[in-house]
């Protein structure tokens, strides 16, 4: 894939904030057809396979108007404006913007794409027009840097050109309070390894008799001793009760 030079212009990069006075179109985000596609890349009918090359006296520039830092939240739209400005001596016929993310590993690498609606806006010589597009990361993309290219397509005496308009780094972010069900059980199935290996290492140094089994001390009920015979009345020697004292019971008569 090859990518037009990226050139920019001063003037038509602050003309972006004022894109509602310009000529041009926008996409709208939640309008029919307006909410950027993503569609899977073929190697014969992608619109990004093979870029066209740029047409002469034109150049662009981009504005991220509610992201200026390139912080992109997954699952999150997030609008790109691309700005361009017709130099040249014929009309240009603007017709779509896409892009697609990338690995910043391996360009080639295709990890999502998008396409704005067809917008068939001609741009006469000496005018300067902004076409936006919504993107949407994935919700399942890793927090990291990814690399972000998006094009302009446009068509004059019946032949095909683009420009780019951005090639560069985002950085994309979980949306806040975002439970990510395959982190989660990443998480289970680690702390279950974990586990089991521990259990299995401590039960080979048990066989090994590093780690020795803890005996329990067997606990022996007394219970209540028997008083020896002898001693049963132990406690009555030497009152009146005792019947080895000799003591002879008082008998009182009637008279």
């Amino acid at each position: 894939m090859k990518f037009a030079t990226l050139k920019y212009s001063v003037p038509l990069a602050l003309l972006l904030l004022a894109a509602p006075t310009w000529l041009g179109a926008r996409a709208e985000e939640g309008g029919e057809n307006a909410e950027a596609e993503e569609e899977e890349v073929t190697a014969s009918t992608h619109i990004l396979t093979d870029l066209p090359e740029e047409a002469d006296g034109v150049t662009t520039t981009y504005v991220f108007p509610d992201n200026p830092a390139l912080v992109l939240t997954s699952g999150q739209p997030v609008e790109i404006l691309c700005g361009l400005h017709n130099q040249g001596d014929v009309p240009l016929n603007i017709t779509q913007v896409a892009g697609s993310l990338n690995s910043p590993m391996d360009f080639r690498v295709y990890i999502q794409n998008w396409t704005s609606p067809v917008y068939n806006t001609i741009l006469a010589p000496e005018t300067q027009g902004t076409f936006g597009i919504t993107i949407k990361p994935h919700l399942h993309l890793q927090p990291r840097d990814f690399v972000v290219a998006m094009s302009i397509f446009y068509e004059s005496d019946d032949e095909l050109f683009s420009s780019t308009c951005y090639n560069g780094t985002v950085f994309i972010v979980e949306p806040a309070g975002f439970f990510d069900v395959e982190t989660f059980f990443m998480y289970v199935f680690i702390v279950s390894v974990v586990g089991v290996s521990a259990f299995a290492a401590f039960k080979a140094l048990q066989s090994a008799g590093v780690v020795k089994k803890k005996s329990k001390s067997r606990k022996v009920e007394t219970g209540t001793r028997a008083m020896p015979v002898g001693d049963e009345n132990e406690w009555l020697k030497g009152t009146v009760a005792d019947s080895n004292t000799g003591a002879k019971k008082r008998v009182i008569r009637k008279k």
